[in-house]
């Protein structure tokens, strides 16, 4: 998945229950067609669309506030290798 860029956030879930990207008519669907979630929170699937567009729409925010912390942070501080560790995950493909 290297050099290949996601679709732009900010996502978010249309009437048909869709992860989806964009404004108003002009928007595509983000997620496989095939897991489709519906657009009742109360299952699994729904469930798993709110959390997956909720944890991409605020993973940069997240990783660049863990960044500032980290370099204004001692490097001796007991979370600090966790914390690196954990930027450097972020920053990787799967």
């Amino acid at each position: 998945m290297t050099g290949t860029a996601h679709t732009p956030l900010p996502w978010w879930i249309d009437d048909d229950g869709f992860i989806a990207s964009g404004s108003g008519d002009d928007y595509q669907t983000v997620a496989d067609p095939h897991c489709r979630p519906t657009v009742d929170y109360g299952d699994e699937n729904g469930a798993n669309a709110d959390f997956i567009m909720r944890a991409c729409n605020s993973h940069h925010d997240l990783l660049a506030v863990l960044k500032v912390a980290v370099a204004c942070t001692a490097p001796s501080t007991a979370w600090v290798k966790e914390a690196r560790a954990i930027i450097a995950k972020a920053g990787r493909a799967p």
